[in-house]
């Protein structure tokens, strides 16, 4: 076994890793490997990424995970999934309700702290308004102990 061989067989053994390999291609909007980078951050999960080379007979750590060279290759735990739209469908699958859960929960937390600011605005509203009841009757009191 290669030496790269064996660092591919040592990364599958780890669990919950998400390593993803991919071309060299340096933006995420012109290659399949792009859009699966794209959906690991919108899930926000965090992942390794693996560059590969272009040259497709030069990629055996991926000939040896999926019998292929082809690019994107994901690997979770012991999952090693290839093709970008089966990697997108997997991630979805797995992680599309943690992201669900998160956007729920990260929209309970805001739509609290704005009632909290209404109940804090309306407390100081109400404070207002007395103090200045408070001073309009001073000022009353005031007045009329100047007429006498």
């Amino acid at each position: 076994m290669s030496e790269q061989g064996k660092r591919a067989s040592e990364r599958r053994g780890k669990s919950s890793d998400l390593v993803l390999y991919r071309c060299p291609t340096r933006t995420n909007v012109l290659c399949p490997c792009g859009a699966v980078a794209r959906r690991l951050g919108k899930l926000e999960l965090s992942y390794r990424t693996e560059r590969v080379p272009y040259r497709r007979n030069s990629r055996p750590e991926i000939e040896e995970l999926t019998r292929q060279r082809r690019v994107p290759v994901l690997v979770d735990g012991d999952e090693v999934i290839h093709d970008s739209k089966r990697i997108v469908q997997y991630l979805d699958w797995k992680y599309g309700k943690e992201l669900e859960d998160r956007k729920r929960a990260r929209k309970a937390k805001a739509e609290k702290r704005k009632a909290d600011e209404k109940k804090t605005e309306k407390r100081r509203s109400e404070k207002r308004k007395s103090e200045k009841r408070k001073l309009e009757k001073e000022t009353a009191k005031a007045g009329g102990e100047d007429d006498d």
